[in-house]
């Protein structure tokens, strides 16, 4: 599928649309206090939140949410909870002025109807565009265990997500 991929700086009249993605993410991340924050990434990084648009009747049909966060540039130093930690780091660094190094995807959600057929690739290399035009040469995502909704743990006792490198 063709689409245009926009970001929120560009089009800053479709924000609202990044939220109408209803069936995305499972119970136990919409509670979880610190996705709250998702609120804030068009403000402080709307060159990083991106809505991709179905050209002939100009609707939204996925979307992509990234985050830049402190970084040292060793392995050892990213992350270890996953996309509500890299999502804290990054909204504070972004509230408070702090320099990042890194780029963090923390979500790409497709509509329902338009899911395995290859949108996901195209939105992620828009992103992958973002963040270079950015002047980052680092992407990331946390990535969630498939079967986790299932089983949501506590967060006492849950195990630290990987963080995969993606550019």
């Amino acid at each position: 599928m063709s689409v245009e991929v926009v970001s929120v700086a560009d089009r800053p009249d479709l924000t609202g649309e990044l939220w109408t993605f209803a069936d995305g993410w499972p119970r136990f991340m919409q509670e979880d206090l610190l996705g709250n924050m998702m609120g804030a990434l068009p403000r402080h990084f709307p060159r990083l939140q991106l809505l991709a648009l179905n050209p002939a009747d100009r609707t939204v049909v996925a979307k992509a949410h990234a985050v830049p966060f402190p970084w040292t540039g060793t392995p050892e130093e990213l992350p270890e909870r996953g996309w509500d930690e890299v999502l804290g780091m990054g909204v504070r660094a972004g509230m408070y002025g702090r320099e990042t190094q890194a780029v963090s995807a923390l979500e790409i959600s497709i509509r329902p109807h338009l899911r395995g057929t290859g949108l996901s690739a195209v939105v992620l290399a828009a992103l992958r565009e973002a963040v270079t035009k950015e002047g980052y040469a680092d992407l990331f995502a946390p990535v969630r265990p498939n079967g986790k909704p299932g089983e949501p743990q506590r967060r006492a006792n849950r195990p630290p997500a990987p963080t995969t490198p993606l550019a």
